[in-house]
């Protein structure tokens, strides 16, 4: 077991390695994380109200948008970066995967090396993201920018540790939940049908079946223990679509 010394110099890297990868979400380790070395904030529920204070947007910020699948993060993102051009860049980790998968399927031209490759294409994924996310954001960070990292970060310890490592390099962290009803994200998921890279566009039945578990998941969390989203943050604010963002 690591001491809280040595858990508190845990880059992003080495906390992913050893929290996520390890399976170690609700260990003792994860708990001690949270409670002496997680940065903390009071939970505001945002939804249908404005945001007042827009200069979280204009540099040395990092907000990390959270939420469940198809539940706006990316459009939210997109429209804070098109508000503020000059300051807010946006990292989106599934956009990243994406693009690595696909330089590294170009590499790639031996049909049962590409099948190999495939079946263990999370796991290199997950390692490709592990050690170079917090070196891109850091040179965010330099240039002085405002980053919206857009991802899913509903694990609790998932949470704590991005907030932490990677917010060291900025000012302050804003975590917003992204919280919708379970019928606007079934328009949202109808409306994103193309982009999922299924035969014919469609949303699979395990796409539907993985939102709904993380939409209960996040509702459970809302209803009974909001204060775990404040986890990883100085400011944490629960959004929707009703949100005035600036």
């Amino acid at each position: 077991m690591p001491s809280l010394k040595r858990m508190k110099k845990m880059n992003y890297a080495e906390a992913w390695e050893f929290f996520m990868k390890e399976k170690r979400m609700g260990s003792l380790e994860a708990t001690d994380y949270l409670k002496y070395i997680s940065r903390k904030s009071f939970v505001y529920d945002m939804r249908g109200k404005e945001i007042t204070f827009d200069e979280l947007y204009k540099g040395g910020w990092l907000i990390i948008l959270d939420g469940v699948s198809c539940s706006g993060k990316s459009t939210t993102a997109k429209k804070i970066a098109e508000k503020f051009p000059e300051t807010a860049e946006v990292i989106d980790i599934d956009y990243l995967f994406n693009a690595w998968l696909h330089r590294e399927a170009e590499k790639i031209q031996n049909k049962e090396v590409q099948k190999d490759f495939l079946k263990k294409v999370e796991r290199q994924g997950d390692d490709y993201l592990k050690l170079n996310l917090e070196n891109l954001i850091s040179n965010r960070a330099r240039e002085g920018k405002t980053v919206v990292l857009v991802g899913c970060f509903l694990e609790t310890i998932y949470r704590a540790f991005s907030g932490t490592t990677l917010g060291k390099y900025f000012d302050k962290v804003a975590i917003f939940t992204i919280y919708e009803n379970m019928t606007t994200l079934k328009k949202y998921q109808e409306s994103r049908e193309g982009d999922f890279g299924n035969p014919g566009g469609k949303v699979l039945q395990e796409q539907i079946e993985e939102t709904s578990k993380q939409y209960d998941f996040l509702t459970q969390v809302i209803n009974l223990q909001p204060f775990v989203l404040g986890f990883g943050a100085d400011v944490s604010l629960i959004i929707n679509s009703e949100t005035k963002l600036y």
